[in-house]
């Protein structure tokens, strides 16, 4: 995960940078723990694409390809399991329930 989090072109942090607001592998499964989820997209054996998600601040807080998958619609493929978890556990929590629109 962190190769694909320090090879990133846009919002590029080193793990220097990142060790430095608290994000380290030790803290990964803390931040994936209750209310986070994490998703990854592996290409022949590599990690080479992961969303994490908080569901109680009903956010997408980290998604990144590795540079070299960038035009493979893989963010938009992780985007999109994040937001259905995210809706699902908004809903849930809110007792909201999901509209659908008939044609």
């Amino acid at each position: 995960m962190f190769e694909v989090r320090t090879s990133a072109r846009e919002n590029h942090l080193s793990l220097e940078e990142l060790a430095a607001l608290g994000i380290t592998p030790d803290r990964l499964p803390e931040m994936l723990n209750g209310s986070g989820r994490g998703w990854v997209v592996n290409d022949d054996g590599s990690l080479v694409a992961f969303a994490m998600a908080d569901a109680s601040k009903a956010t997408v807080f980290a998604m990144f390809v590795h540079p070299r998958h960038e035009g493979r619609e893989l963010g938009r493929l992780l985007m999109n399991e994040a937001e259905e978890w995210l809706f699902l556990k908004v809903e849930t929590r809110f007792g909201l329930l999901p509209i659908q629109v008939l044609k």
